[in-house]
């Protein structure tokens, strides 16, 4: 967990969920040994053939390392979340869903912009705790609002154009008035800003 505020205050509930899920992927890998496959055009039911072809399967040694106990090093190590990563292994049973739901869906293009919306809230999160992750190794307590890495001085003061619906149906010189413009609570300085975000200031 790379946020500081999420490992102290939801850290618990995170190991319970985490066991949750952990017992429906074992409980996945029983259900997967009893798929039934067609062999020579003949449907397979037996108990023992359908097991067989299972373990024969890279599928079948990619679960078993999914649900190896590796959050048990989270007992030694709280800060250890990384350990979890092998349950990524598990992503190909999503793979498998999308493509039979694509098939059996009435809906495929909805289905697929909502596939790519997930996506891309999943990428934009991990965007988000691996440059958290980098200021955490950079020391970002001590960053200013200048350094590239996080820093919570970036968070207070953003600098926002405060224009109504009113100035831009009245704006008679396409400007907005400057006392339209917050002022800022940590720093009185405009130093640090680059001439674009002035020109911006003065015009819509």
């Amino acid at each position: 967990m790379v946020f500081e505020e999420v490992r102290k205050n939801f850290y618990d509930s995170w190991i319970t969920y985490n066991i949750v899920f952990d017992l429906i992927f074992l409980c996945d890998l029983f259900v997967l040994t009893r798929r039934q496959f067609i062999e020579d055009g003949i449907r397979m039911k037996g108990v023992k053939e359908m097991l067989i072809h299972r373990m024969k399967s890279v599928y079948f040694y990619l679960d078993i390392l999914c649900i190896l106990p590796t959050d048990l090093l989270l007992y030694k190590m709280r800060n250890l979340s990384l350990c979890r990563l092998n349950r990524l292994l598990k992503c190909y049973r999503i793979s498998e869903f999308n493509a039979l739901t694509e098939i059996r869906t009435t809906f495929p293009n909805l289905f697929r912009i909502t596939k790519l919306i997930f996506t891309c809230f999943i990428i934009f999160h991990w965007n988000g705790c691996l440059y958290f992750f980098i200021s955490v190794w950079y020391n970002f307590p001590n960053a200013t609002i200048d350094d590239w890495i996080f820093s919570y001085d970036k968070i207070p003061d953003p600098v926002l154009i405060q224009c109504g619906v009113n100035d831009d149906y009245n704006m008679t010189e396409e400007r907005c008035r400057m006392d339209l413009i917050p002022p800022l609570r940590f720093y009185e300085e405009h130093d640090n800003m680059t001439e674009e975000v002035d020109l911006a200031m003065m015009y819509w």
